[in-house]
């Protein structure tokens, strides 16, 4: 198979120690034509430093702080279609690639008809078990006029749980995300304007879905994932728990979930189910917030 050229996109702030594994991973890659871009969105714990002292040989982009991710990301993948590229691979900084993942995407998105393909993800600490493995969108039941996404496979299932061979998902992320130049050109980048943090993934991957382009996820591609990373931590006390969920609700650094659902809602749904499906989905993860919350307060007095 000709070994096609890959430009390897990571957006980064502040993840100093992840992005130095995430990257000597991925020299570790059994793909041999590649080039990578950090886009470093002024990052103040020495990140940028670290790169230019120890990656001289890696494209680096400065940001001011005011690009988040999809802006970030979006520099990058510009430089690389600039760049010749035929393919765009997004990682996040804690994210660890293994040696083969690159070349299954590959092989796979070839297969689909230049598809985009995307790894599973697995827990850093237990690569058996599951993080995320796709996702399915659309009406919850067919006469109720509400919308939202549903785990294909539940977080924390067992690796073994997964069919062989790729199949469907209506959505993707930043974490192992394979994806062909042609869809850049007929989709467009990332809406970092609507959805600067969040959401611009999900976005993406609808309206690449709505012109035709296949999105799979690859089981035999996988990426680990430090999940202490990803700003899902359970607050330690009820306080911190309100605070925490309040910043998720407005903050852009956290979610910013009551404007991220109602922007994704009023563009891809039917108007006459934006409203039903903003106040079920804000209801449900607000009820998974506490449920986190108040099932690890249990555990934590249980062990003591």
């Amino acid at each position: 198979m000709k070994k096609n050229s890959v430009g390897i996109v990571i957006a980064t702030y502040n993840k100093r120690l992840e992005i130095r594994e995430c990257l000597d991973h991925l020299f570790k890659s059994n793909w041999d034509s590649y080039q990578i871009c950090v886009v470093d969105d002024g990052s103040t714990d020495g990140t940028w430093e670290m790169l230019l002292q120890e990656y001289p040989n890696i494209s680096k982009i400065r940001g001011d702080g005011n690009l988040w991710w999809a802006g970030a990301t979006n520099k990058g993948i510009e430089f690389c279609l600039r760049n010749g590229c035929e393919y765009i691979l997004l990682l996040n900084p804690d994210t660890l690639l293994l040696p083969d993942t690159i070349s299954h995407l590959i092989e796979n998105s070839q297969l689909y008809s230049n598809a985009i393909t995307a790894s599973i993800v697995v827990y850093y600490d237990n690569s058996n078990i599951i993080w995320w493995a796709g996702s399915k969108w659309g009406s919850l039941i067919s006469w109720l006029p509400i919308w939202c996404n549903r785990y294909l496979f539940k977080s924390g299932a067992k690796l073994d749980k997964l069919p062989e061979k790729p199949y469907h998902t209506d959505e993707v992320h930043g974490r192992g995300v394979l994806i062909p130049r042609e869809i850049f050109k007929s989709v467009g980048l990332y809406d970092d304007i609507k959805f600067p943090q969040y959401g611009a993934d999900v976005d993406f991957s609808f309206r690449a879905k709505r012109v035709g382009f296949s999105i799979f996820v690859v089981p035999k591609a996988k990426v680990k994932l430090y999940t202490e990373s990803t700003g899902m931590k359970t607050p330690k006390s009820f306080y911190k728990a309100i605070q925490g969920y309040w910043e998720y609700l407005v903050n852009r650094k956290n979610g910013e979930a009551l404007r991220v659902w109602w922007s994704l809602l009023i563009r891809h749904v039917p108007f006459y189910a934006v409203l039903p499906s903003y106040i079920f989905i804000i209801t449900l993860n607000t009820f998974r917030y506490w449920q986190r919350f108040f099932h690890q307060k249990r555990a934590i007095v249980k062990f003591k």
